[in-house]
């Protein structure tokens, strides 16, 4: 069990304080962004994310849960969850940056992969491992603070 004493934090007995350092917390943040970023600037040239259209393919495919003909009648649904899902991407980063705007940014990425886990087919690892980086932005009790540094 871990104990403070004198401002630090200690095992049982007579081991040294505990420390962790910081670059690796800051490595995951790092990898966070980077899979947005590349994710978002890569779907710039592809004329499917452009035209709206690439999520109207998922949705007709084999790996979604709910998709069917009905998709092809809803157009303006389609793609306005594509530029949505590229908004979202591009979005989740810029929110973590923030003192102010990250506990957003976390809620929203996380329920933007809890929303791919339970409709696709095969993301469901994905989408749980993403869910796992947040937990590199919570600052827990220890460090005496809430929020990313």
């Amino acid at each position: 069990l871990l104990t403070r004493q004198g401002g630090s934090v200690s095992g049982p007995g007579n081991l040294p304080p505990l420390f962790s350092p910081r670059y690796g917390v800051y490595l995951l943040r790092f990898q966070l962004f980077l899979i947005y970023w590349v994710a978002v600037v890569t779907r710039f040239p592809d004329e499917y994310w452009k035209n709206g259209d690439s999520f109207g393919y998922y949705l007709l495919s084999d790996f979604c849960w709910f998709g069917g003909p009905w998709v092809l009648e809803a157009t303006w649904l389609v793609r306005t969850a594509t530029w949505g899902a590229q908004f979202v991407e591009f979005l989740i980063p810029l929110l973590l940056l923030g003192r102010r705007t990250w506990k957003a940014g976390f809620a929203l990425g996380f329920l933007f992969h809890l929303a791919l886990a339970i409709t696709t087919t095969n993301l469901i690892l994905f989408s749980l491992s993403m869910m796992m980086i947040y937990l590199a932005f919570v600052r827990f009790p220890e460090t005496g603070a809430d929020e990313p540094s």
